[in-house]
């Protein structure tokens, strides 16, 4: 199986990728190629929904070998595949097949609770970075909320 990176292309005037296989004979000798052509749309809706899963300021996106962003991101929008690169030291790291996660800097240059996996590299055989974030001040907030409800929950019980 062969997945071509994503693309524009001027047959469709989209923005997606395509996944290829050979095709064998009865007899197992080559026979020839099938491919099929993916949109952005269902990929993006998963990611999408990640980040609505995670927070206000969550994103959950994707970045290829160039560092370009291949998914919508929520706090750049939509539109900007193939367009916006993101080279931040972690996603270097991650394209370079090295995983972290801990508090960065962002694309914004926002402090950041962030995840960044070579899942993709080691199912895909493609050198794409899947990135998770949330800012560190929602994260502190919903913390400290999780603490003042559970004081009060302790209060009411006692």
């Amino acid at each position: 199986m062969y997945i071509k990176d994503v693309y524009y292309s001027d047959v469709t005037k989209k923005i997606g990728f395509t996944v290829s296989a050979p095709i064998q004979s009865n007899q197992g000798s080559f026979a020839g190629v099938i491919v099929a052509r993916y949109n952005l749309n269902n990929m993006n809706s998963i990611l999408d929904a990640s980040d609505a899963d995670l927070g206000k300021t969550a994103d959950v996106y994707l970045v290829d070998s160039k560092y370009y962003l291949i998914s919508d991101t929520l706090l750049i929008g939509k539109n900007q595949v193939l367009s916006q690169k993101i080279e931040t030291d972690q996603i270097k790291k991650c394209i370079n097949g090295e995983e972290s996660s801990g508090i960065f800097q962002d694309y914004r240059n926002a402090q950041v609770y962030g995840s960044y996996g070579k899942d993709l590299q080691t199912a895909l055989n493609k050198k794409w970075c899947l990135v998770a974030e949330i800012d560190t001040g929602e994260v502190l907030l919903t913390s400290a909320l999780s603490k003042n409800a559970f004081k009060i929950l302790k209060i009411s019980f006692v």
